[in-house]
């Protein structure tokens, strides 16, 4: 019998299962091809801080170290690198932005990640009116090529199962689950916003969130390291840049609209004034995030041999890392699991 079976072979099902792996444990992934994984579209970014008011990713700390740690590691298997160390400027759009920042440099906590403030001008020629900031300890993962070549290494140790996952062959009893000819003692759902069409899970406080992403080639070079005001620039190796995103809450749809080009690729003409740029691509995904925007690692409080790996929202490549140490801990090793993301100490979303 399997020890446990993974759904999902998207960042979150992946490395969970390597962990896993690395430890002896046996596991069984099943997944589609990854064809609604968010991180096949995701820019990959791994940034410290989040949002307008510049607070610090839910337990940094912990979570960053062990983030580069690991993307190494996948470095030296695979003899390939995956994580771009850059720092990113981050440009102030506003005078509240400019409140919001000065009261974090005075906080001591954000001092290993925020660089020192530069006035207007400093960063010509973009549009920095109001200055901006180097955001330390960042950077981006290259996604797409480390799913590749997890994916392969998942074949090749016969751990992968090409299959789209339906409830209805799902069997779960007192001693073991079961999914047509697969037997494991436990089964872990990693599967996104697939997350709200699971019977099991569907009631409880998932939140989908539309992203869309453009690629932008422009007359003139692209800066050298990520930039983000109000809207993040990435350059790539092949002179374009991958820029974005959009926020549709709620929306689970995959389409690519009008509304989010447009939304983007203002925001991006309004931060490089004098790039002439043109669209050359355009994806969408959809990010799973819990109502609190902290991941759930754990079990169903009514059913022991379920878990979840679920709720990164954007954050995947910072947070996962660090929480599927903890969950191949918690299940090879008896450990307990960080109680701020054990899903079984939160209730279900009760409809009206």
């Amino acid at each position: 019998m399997t020890n446990t079976i993974i759904v999902g072979q998207g960042m979150a099902g992946s490395v969970l299962a390597w962990e896993l792996h690395q430890r002896g444990h046996t596991v069984r992934i099943i997944d589609d091809g990854h064809r609604t994984s968010s991180s096949r579209v995701a820019a990959g970014m791994v940034n410290p801080v989040q949002g307008q008011r510049l607070t610090l990713a839910w337990r940094i700390e912990d979570c960053l170290p062990v983030a580069r740690q690991f993307f190494d590691e996948m470095a030296e298997q695979f003899g390939r690198v995956f994580f771009r160390p850059a720092p990113i400027l981050r440009l102030v759009a506003s005078e509240k932005e400019h409140d919001y920042l000065e009261k974090r440099q005075a906080d001591e906590r954000f001092t290993p990640y925020l660089g020192e403030f530069m006035a207007p001008s400093e960063n010509a020629p973009l549009n920095d009116d109001h200055g901006g900031l180097f955001i330390n300890h960042s950077g981006y993962v290259e996604t797409n090529p480390l799913l590749d070549y997890l994916q392969t290494y998942f074949r090749e140790h016969d751990i992968l199962c090409d299959a789209e996952f339906d409830h209805a062959e799902f069997v779960v009893t007192e001693n073991e689950v079961r999914w047509r000819d697969q037997t494991a003692e436990r089964i872990i759902f990693a599967e996104g916003w697939r997350i709200l069409e699971n019977p099991f899970f569907r009631e409880f406080n998932f939140q989908p969130n539309k992203g869309e992403i453009l690629t932008l080639k422009s007359d003139q070079p692209f800066p050298t390291h990520p930039v983000n005001r109000g809207k993040w620039i990435i350059p790539q190796p092949d002179g374009s840049a991958w820029c974005g995103s959009t926020y549709g809450r709620g929306k689970t749809d995959l389409e690519t609209t009008p509304t989010g080009r447009d939304e983007i690729l203002h925001q991006v003409e309004a931060t490089l004034p004098t790039h002439e740029l043109s669209v050359t691509g355009h994806r969408a995904g959809i990010r799973c995030a819990a109502g609190d925007h902290i991941p759930r690692a754990g079990w169903h409080p009514d059913h022991p041999r379920i878990g979840v790996f679920n709720g990164f929202g954007s954050k995947g490549n910072v947070f996962i890392p660090w929480l599927a140490q903890r969950f191949a801990d918690h299940l090879t090793s008896d450990t307990p699991l960080p109680p701020d993301c054990n899903f079984g100490l939160n209730p279900p979303r009760r409809k009206k």
